[in-house]
Formats: C-alpha cells, sequence, structure tokens
C-alpha cells in the first residue's frame, strides 16, 4: 500500500482513538500502520535526516529520553520522541506515521526512541540506530521479562544485528550493562559517578548482577552508589568497571538515579557532537516528564510524584524523600494491571523500614491498597487503612500536609496515569 495512504489512515484512526477516549492514540495508529504495511518502520526510518537514538533500560527510559530531546531541541534541531510511552512495535510505528506530513514524508533530524526492554531484539535492526543508550537492568514485571540475565542475552542477540558504525552509551556502574558493552562489536562509550558523596554504605537488600560475567565470582566494591551500581571489580578475573568517558554533571533533577539519567542524555549528545559545556548548560533547564518528580499545585499545597514500580526504583525513590526537608505525608499507590506486572509480591524487596520510621502520615491506595497495608505494617507494626478511592486519597493526604510541606506521592504506573487525570483533568498529552 502506498505510504500517503497508511499514513491517512493511521492519523484518522489516531484521531478517532482520541475522539473515543480509547487511549493516545499513537499506539493504534501504530497497529494499523503495521497491518496495513508490515514494513512501514523499515520504510520511513531513512528519512530521519541524522540519525536514530534508541534509549532502553528497566528504569529511567522516559526522563533520559525527554532530556535528550530537550538538549537537541534547545540546540535548534527537529526532534520526535514516544513521550507516552508507546515503546513497543506498534507505538514506534505510530510515533512515526503520525509525524509524516500530507504527503506521507518525515522532514525530522533526529528521532528518539524509549524502547521496551521485551521489544528491545525484535524492533532493534529495523531501527538502524546512530546511537543505543542502555541504561540499566533491574528485576521488574517478571510475569512479563524474566529474570535480568535472560533479557541481557536477547540484548545481546539483537545487537549482533546492529551495524558496527553505531555507538553504544552503557553504564558502567552497572555490570550487566558493562558485559553488553564488551561484547559489542561498534563503539563502546561509558557514563558512571564517581562522587563519593553519593555512596551508600553497603549493598541493598534488593540487587541484582551482583556476579562477575566473566568467572562467576562475587564482585566486590570500592564505591556503591545505587542498588547493584557502583565502581565494582572482580578479586578472582580481576575484571573491573570500564574506563568512564563522562563522570560529572549538574543534575536538574533531584536523587541519584536522575545523576545517571542526566549523564546518560549528555554523554549521548556529545557523541552527536553537542559540547560537554552546551549540554550541561542546556540540560539545566530541563523540567520533568510527566510524572517522573512532577510537580503540581493544589490548593496552595504542593504534590510531587515520583513513579516507582520495581524495588529499585522505589528504594531510591525513598532515599530521595527521606532527604527532602519539606517531607512529612507520602502515599504509596499500588496497581497489578498489565502495564504494572500483575505480580506485586517485588513490594516485599523494597526497603519502607526508614520511611515507616520517619513518618506517621503514610496513606495506601490503588488496586491493590490492601497489599500495600499490610506491607507497611510489616515495616514498622503500623495499622494502616487502605483507602481504594484516589480521589479520597490525594483529599486525605493534602489534609495531612501543611502548607510549607509537600505531599509525596510513589505510584506504580497506571496509578501514576489515574493521579494525573485526577490532578489535571486531562490525560497525557
Amino acid at each position: 500500500m502506498p505510504l500517503i495512504i497508511t499514513s491517512l489512515i493511521s492519523k484518522a484512526v489516531s484521531i478517532a482513538s482520541r475522539f473515543f477516549g480509547i487511549g493516545a492514540g499513537v499506539t493504534w495508529a501504530g497497529e494499523i500502520g503495521l497491518t496495513l504495511d508490515p514494513k512501514i518502520i523499515n520504510k520511513l526510518i531513512p528519512q530521519v535526516k541524522k540519525g536514530v537514538i534508541v534509549i532502553a533500560g528497566t528504569n529511567g527510559k522516559t526522563t533520559t529520553s525527554a532530556m535528550v530531546k530537550h538538549i537537541l531541541n534547545e540546540s535548534d534541531y527537529k526532534v520526535i520522541h514516544n513521550k507516552t510511552g508507546a515503546n513497543l512495535e506498534n507505538g514506534i510505528a505510530g510515533t512515526l506515521l503520525l509525524n509524516t506530513n500530507f504527503l506521507g514524508k518525515l522532514s525530522i533530524d533526529f528521532a528518539i526512541f524509549e524502547l521496551d526492554e521485551g521489544a528491545f531484539p525484535k524492533v532493534i535492526t529495523k531501527l538502524n540506530p546512530k546511537i543505543i543508550v542502555l541504561l540499566n537492568l533491574f528485576r521488574d514485571q517478571l510475569d512479563r521479562y524474566g529474570e535480568v540475565d535472560s533479557i541481557a542475552q536477547k540484548w545481546m542477540i539483537g545487537l549482533k544485528g546492529v551495524s558496527d558504525k553505531t555507538t553504544l552509551v552503557c553504564n558502567a556502574d552497572d555490570p550487566l550493562i558493562s558485559e553488553i558493552g564488551n561484547k559489542f562489536k561498534g563503539k563502546v562509550v561509558y557514563f558512571g559517578l564517581n562522587d563519593s558523596s553519593k555512596t551508600i554504605s553497603k549493598l541493598p537488600h534488593a540487587v541484582d548482577s551482583t556476579y562477575c560475567l566473566n568467572c562467576g565470582n562475587k564482585l566486590s566494591y570500592k564505591k556503591v552508589f545505587l542498588s547493584h551500581f557502583g565502581d565494582w571489580y572482580c578479586t578472582n578475573c580481576h575484571l573491573k568497571r570500564p574506563k568512564l568517558t563522562l563522570n560529572k554533571i549538574n543534575s536538574p533533577l533531584i536523587g541519584v538515579y536522575n545523576e545517571y539519567n542526566s549523564l546518560a542524555s549528555s554523554l549521548t549528545c556529545q557523541v552527536l557532537g553537542i559540547s560537554k559545556n552546551e549540554a550541561q548548560q542546556k540540560i539545566l533547564t530541563f523540567t520533568p516528564a510527566f510524572g517522573r518528580q512532577e510537580e503540581f499545585n493544589v490548593n496552595s499545597k504542593k504534590i510531587k510524584i515520583f513513579l516507582s514500580k520495581n524495588p529499585a526504583g522505589f528504594n531510591e525513590s525513598l532515599r530521595t524523600v527521606l532527604t527532602q526537608k519539606d517531607f512529612s505525608t507520602i502515599i504509596f499507590a499500588l496497581n497489578d494491571r498489565i502495564a504494572d506486572g500483575t505480580d506485586v509480591s517485588w513490594i516485599w524487596d523494597v526497603d519502607f523500614d526508614e520511611i515507616v520510621s520517619k513518618t506517621n502520615n503514610i496513606l495506601c491506595t490503588g488496586d491493590r491498597a490492601n497489599d500495600m497495608a499490610i506491607r507497611i505494617k510489616y515495616a514498622g507494626d503500623k495499622d494502616i487503612k487502605p483507602i481504594f478511592d484516589l480521589n479520597k486519597a490525594i483529599e486525605k493526604g493534602l489534609e495531612n500536609t501543611r502548607e510549607n510541606e509537600t505531599l509525596y506521592i510513589l505510584p506504580t504506573y497506571t496509578a501514576m496515569l489515574d493521579i494525573r487525570k485526577i490532578l489535571t483533568g486531562k490525560k497525557i498529552s
């Protein structure tokens, strides 16, 4: 089918999808586009003038993608990005189709695609990426993805079909990501932390990838920064963290995990020819992507949302909240829908003890509010009555929050979308 016809039909489907309230319109457009022309991605990708940037990882894809887009936009490049989180093949196709003109043609410099961990091996070769950014691998939605070693193996298989002209931007502090970089045939650059002030005293309870991928020996650490991230080395075979290309940046967002996102986005732009100083200046004007430290003002009180969807990410959100002077009230919103992962047993790997000891203002909401309330009880012997109605939970949270304080909400993915609808009165745009 001619490209122009596929484009027009896909756009019409997107409009209908949004009109009837059955999604943001991107995935439906892509699904129809792929049905009409299974090679639609292959046909549109060559029209991206300067190249495709793919960003993959368990945590941080949306924030890092948004940061890269911001820096490139500020550098006067025309960029598209699958910002609604449509990170499967149909989302990639939909993003491309919805950005074509009335002739079915693209007129853009860069396309930035955050890519689902499971979709990565199938889709990556269709995108012919200029840069692939690998952020991290954590245990997440085991019912969908399996263990991190399994994901890493699939990624390495997918990368075998990628051009050796592609540059890999890797998180050196994650041993598993470093191993993927070691086996890649093209150019690899690494980011990571060196700042001793960001270290934690020991590996947390919920960690992955702490064994040497070369010999199987337990890894040692000179510094630990986040979960299993750090300056790691093996005492047996002497494998160690790769040399860092970039290790310091001023992040516009709080939290160690956002320093990693900032490093990844800055290094990506440096690979594209933007200077380190220029990338640093431009990143400081970045504002958060939806649900990722996004801030709202309601009745003269502040609300901040920290998306927290797996043990490692949740622990870092808690770590960040605990450093804030305006913290006293917190809401945990736990859902178990398809996009969240239907198995919520992972909440038992989250370290709630300190947060429970620091405040009595804890509320539990979401589809699995009972499960979260039980988890909090075991963390600090506090009986919390679950509030299944999100509106009522937010109202109660605001009631408990004084004007000089901030209400912190830590939701899983679909809970975050529902909370944003309540706070904004609209869907993600």
